[in-house]
């Protein structure tokens, strides 16, 4: 088994933009695709050029469905990502989108939370929210694409 270079992988992934850069909106500015020439990492930081939040997972949706294969999904403070290796045989890939694009913020309860008193402040009790997040999968289809038929 022949195993890809990194021009191999730089020239699979200009091919790649050539074939789907427009209808993906990738490759139209700068800052949304970068490579670690030192390493594998291939970023794509959708965020950055969609910022609707519809609009934002439906080019998650459409990028990870292009590249194929299997995305491990993760959270990352306000971003969630999307990660596979051996992407064009090569690149570690992540795909950045910010969490609540992609993810449903969901009021779960409450807790109480004790702030202990310190100098010239006694000590109180706070109720705060509890949240979690629903995450579903991007690219099972939806209410949308079963409609359209994609």
């Amino acid at each position: 088994m022949t195993k890809t270079t990194y021009p191999q992988a730089l020239r699979s992934l200009a091919d790649f933009l050539d074939a789907h850069g427009e209808e993906l909106n990738l490759g139209t500015k700068a800052d949304q695709i970068s490579i670690n020439p030192s390493g594998r990492d291939l970023n794509i930081h959708v965020g950055i050029f969609v910022r609707d939040a519809i609009e934002q997972k439906a080019a998650v949706r459409k990028i990870t469905r292009a590249l194929g294969g299997t995305w491990e999904k993760k959270p990352n403070g306000s971003d969630f990502y999307f990660k596979q290796s051996g992407i064009f045989g090569y690149f570690d890939a992540t795909i950045y989108a910010d969490r609540d694009a992609v993810c449903e913020r969901k009021l779960v309860g409450t807790e109480e939370v004790v702030h202990p008193a310190q100098e010239a402040t006694e000590e109180r009790t706070e109720t705060v929210p509890v949240y979690e997040w629903e995450c579903g999968s991007l690219l099972a289809p939806d209410r949308v694409d079963e409609v359209v038929g994609a």
